[in-house]
């Protein structure tokens, strides 16, 4: 800005020379030709600059929404991964709790290597068919994972479609269902343990029901002979 206005005082103080006569024409066609330049430099300022500061205030707001997404997503009692490429590009603290495996022995490897060898086939097809658009982009699934010891942890993932880094990857939530898993085999056993004792008395019930038939009978056949 100072320097438009340096220039258009040198212009000036230029003209006022040249009708003196103490200038050039030459020398007043280029001063003339780069005042005409700032001219130009300073309205491209005056119209560029609202975008710019757009631009910085847009840049700064996305910033700020990545911060906060990623607090979330590192700060999320349930497991959380990024899957790119068939790969684990990204994974909270609460996945490495669960599976027992760091952070070295988990990022970059193939998603297919934590699954219950029953569901790779499966899971995989269905990764592959949510990224062509053949099926629909979110997806509920119950299956096993593999906890860095060898045993299975029954879990609940729901998947979606993201961007991450510029280019399309699947955002998957898992939450383990051990417990509820145990609650429902508990309560599984609690119905057909009561099943069995109900069918038990009902057979009871019913072989008295027999027994006290037969007693009448012989009542009545005793009676008859008397």
């Amino acid at each position: 800005m100072a320097a438009f206005f340096f220039r258009v005082c040198r212009n000036i103080l230029f003209l006022v020379d040249f009708f003196q006569k103490n200038s050039t024409l030459l020398r007043m066609t280029e001063e003339i030709f780069g005042f005409f330049i700032s001219l130009l430099f300073f309205i491209s300022v005056i119209k560029l600059k609202p975008i710019f500061l757009r631009y910085q205030t847009n840049i700064k707001e996305l910033k700020e929404i990545q911060e906060n997404y990623t607090a979330i997503m590192r700060g999320s009692r349930d497991g959380i991964l990024v899957l790119q490429d068939e790969k684990i590009k990204f994974a909270n603290a609460s996945m490495f709790k669960m599976t027992g495996y760091a952070e070295k022995e988990t990022l970059g490897k193939k998603f297919v290597d934590f699954v219950d060898p029953v569901f790779r086939d499966l899971l995989l097809e269905k990764y592959k068919m949510r990224l062509a658009g053949k099926i629909k982009p979110e997806g509920q699934y119950e299956i096993n994972i593999l906890h860095k010891s060898g045993r299975l942890i029954p879990v609940e993932i729901n998947v979606s479609l993201i961007q991450y880094l510029d280019k399309p990857a699947t955002m998957a939530v898992v939450r383990d269902t051990s417990l509820r898993k145990k609650i429902e085999n508990k309560k599984q056993d609690t119905n057909e343990e009561l099943l069995k004792i109900n069918q038990t008395l009902i057979g009871r019930e019913l072989k008295m029901m027999e027994l006290k038939k037969e007693n009448e009978e012989l009542k009545s056949k005793l009676s008859q002979k008397k």
